[in-house]
């Protein structure tokens, strides 16, 4: 665990977003345009900075975004996408995969915060719904789909 100090401000972070050399991850969100987002590494002294323009602790995850409220969402993309709802939940995840190309499968896996692999589904399909989740202890998960080169995720909060 990742503590930063600024002044009076703490922030303490459950996931290890450091970076060696005393420094952390931060998802640097350039011009608030979460399509050219991108991994930095910094010094906790410049995170309050960051912070304060709309950049996110620890990594960026391709295809994602930190919404208003916390959350992690897919990012509309052309060609592949992925979506959950409802997250968080206290249930099961609903995951929409859509992707323009009807022809290649698409692979799932779901990982846990220590990279644990979680769940496995191969030979999806495009355009489809299915539910995953419903065993799932409490905690934060990522979901990954591959189609071909192409890679989409989505965190998942089981409360």
């Amino acid at each position: 665990m990742a503590v930063v100090n600024h002044f009076s401000n703490n922030i303490s972070v459950l996931i290890d977003i450091s970076c060696g050399n005393d420094k952390v991850y931060m998802c640097h969100i350039p011009n608030n345009d979460p399509t050219h987002e991108v991994t930095i590494c910094i010094s906790p002294s410049a995170v309050a900075a960051h912070l304060a323009q709309g950049c996110k602790l620890g990594q960026c995850i391709p295809g994602s975004m930190i919404t208003t409220n916390g959350m992690m969402e897919q990012i509309t993309a052309r060609g592949l996408v992925l979506r959950a709802i409802p997250n968080p939940s206290s249930n099961y995840f609903t995951l929409k995969i859509e992707s323009d190309n009807n022809e290649q499968k698409i692979n799932l896996r779901v990982l846990d915060l220590q990279g644990r692999l979680v769940e496995v589904k191969s030979n999806l399909s495009a355009n489809q719904t299915l539910q995953l989740g419903s065993s799932y202890l409490p905690g934060v998960y990522i979901a990954e789909i591959i189609q071909g080169n192409r890679r989409r995720f989505v965190k998942l909060v089981k409360l």
